[in-house]
């Protein structure tokens, strides 16, 4: 192998362990703890709870709560018969597939034909 060829080697495996080792420590880097500004305030904290505790005392509420008893449902008398009864489904009919015959082409050509004498003439 030439010596600059080595050396062009060298450098991009150079260059690919750099990069790598930028992205670890950036992604190592996006873990860290974070300041405190980027938390809520503490009002805003305090107003949430406020709010999930109200929507959980409704929850219980209405967990507690039986829904109203269903209407009873009427009887009526039976009605009429149809005139004329639904006609019955038709009887299921076996399908047998038939093939149809063969499509056979035969394409006729001129040209030489083996075993023939094209000579024309008769044999001596």
């Amino acid at each position: 192998m030439h010596p600059t060829h080595r050396i062009a080697i060298a450098a991009i495996l150079g260059l690919a362990a750099a990069a790598g080792l930028v992205g670890l420590t950036r992604t190592l880097d996006l873990g860290a703890a974070r300041p405190a500004a980027h938390l809520p305030a503490p009002a805003a904290l305090a107003a949430r709870a406020h709010r999930l505790d109200r929507a959980e005392v409704a929850l219980r509420h209405a967990l507690r709560a039986h829904p109203p008893a269903l209407p009873v449902v009427p009887s009526y008398a039976d009605a009429a018969p149809a005139a004329s009864p639904a006609p019955a489904a038709p009887a299921l009919q076996q399908v047998t597939y038939v093939r149809p015959p063969p499509h056979i082409v035969t394409v006729h050509r001129a040209g030489n034909r083996e075993g023939e004498d094209h000579e024309g003439g008769a044999d001596d």
